[in-house]
């Protein structure tokens, strides 16, 4: 049987936010015990799932450290983002694998939102904020021969 690939599912031009898990994770998602994945909020993470736009008069730097500050000390708000000139970047759908290699299981999810996990919410990455990415509408499985 011929590997399939998420090209073959997702209509040209569509946004598609890649994001890479460990086998672990990739079975809880295709099992639909894990709804989202989660991100450390960092300076390669924000750029892809935050927007600054040019009315922005806060540095990239300054943003994120504020973000993983506490909640009791952090100097800008969570929400009201607009304010900061700040957005989330908008995807269509979400494409999860397992490594790099070429023929890989993957998931096909559709996007349902990006958030920031408040400062004493568990998470898989322990305790604090941290990107939280819907994925719980998977669509399709792909080269995959565990549970589902």
């Amino acid at each position: 049987m011929k590997p399939q690939s998420y090209k073959d599912y997702i209509p040209k031009g569509a946004r598609v936010l890649h994001l890479v898990v460990t086998q672990h994770w990739f079975d809880e998602i295709a099992a639909g015990r894990k709804l989202e994945d989660f991100r450390v909020i960092k300076d390669c993470w924000f750029t892809r799932m935050m927007r600054k736009n040019e009315s922005s008069t806060y540095k990239k730097e300054v943003i994120i450290a504020s973000l993983r500050r506490d909640c009791t000390t952090t100097s800008l708000p969570i929400e009201g983002f607009e304010l900061l000139g700040i957005e989330y970047r908008e995807f269509d759908y979400v494409v999860l694998s397992v490594g790099y290699k070429t023929v890989r299981p993957q998931i096909i999810s559709k996007w349902g939102g990006t958030r920031i996990t408040g400062a004493y919410e568990q998470t898989d990455l322990g305790v604090g904020r941290f990107f939280a990415v819907d994925v719980s509408d998977v669509l399709h499985v792909l080269n995959y021969g565990g549970e589902r």
